[in-house]
């Protein structure tokens, strides 16, 4: 998902989460913010907006692993012939990786201000990220045909401990101040570290 249009939807898709988090940030939170503030605030139409995101809210708890049906496309189109193409927790720690690395250290930093101040938001980031646990664990499951459930089990805790991982690491060095020069090794490392210890296929021991 390299091409001009591809860029072009996420450049959008950032801008609007952006100017959601500039005003939650502004305002204490978006009880008080319409969906016509935000779009307005990111130079683009209401219905633009809708294009993106349902509502406001899913603004702000879809910036941290983007949207679930883009993940979920990411997994099943992973070219086959890539040299992780058959290896199923990988995929999925690379697709969770592409999606963050994207966030900027301002929006990051925005980010964690919001759902620090906005426990209700906090609430419907963490169900919106085990929904789309599930989704990506099931994308994974279906590109290698896994029907069985010891296999979809260790690929929804994969997924589960992967999405964790990154998600901690990016409020840690957001909450120090890090720099973000070294945010894509901590990430990695962080990543690794799970899929050495889960193992990186289902069936495989881990180390």
């Amino acid at each position: 998902m390299t091409g001009l249009r591809e860029r072009k939807k996420i450049e959008c898709r950032l801008a609007i989460q952006r100017a959601a988090l500039e005003l939650a940030v502004e305002h204490d939170g978006m009880h008080d913010v319409p969906v016509e503030a935000i779009a307005e605030h990111a130079g683009i139409s209401p219905r633009t907006f809708f294009n993106y995101f349902p509502t406001k809210e899913s603004a702000i708890f879809n910036a941290y692993i983007g949207r679930a049906d883009d993940l979920v496309q990411a997994i099943t189109e992973w070219p086959a012939d890539d040299p992780i193409g058959d290896d199923p927790g990988r995929i999925i720690a690379e697709v969770l990786l592409q999606s963050v690395l994207t966030l900027d250290a301002e929006t990051n930093r925005l980010l964690h201000i919001t759902l620090g101040k906005n426990p209700d938001l906090l609430g419907l980031s963490t169900g919106n990220i085990l929904a789309t646990n599930r989704l990506l664990a099931q994308a994974a499951a279906d590109r290698i045909g896994a029907t069985d459930i010891p296999t979809r089990r260790r690929l929804g805790q994969l997924t589960a401990a992967l999405s964790a991982v990154i998600r901690m690491t990016m409020g840690f060095h957001s909450h120090h101040g890090l720099p973000t020069d070294d945010l894509d090794s901590a990430l990695r490392e962080a990543t690794d570290a799970v899929l050495v210890g889960l193992g990186t296929r289902p069936g495989q021991k881990p180390d």
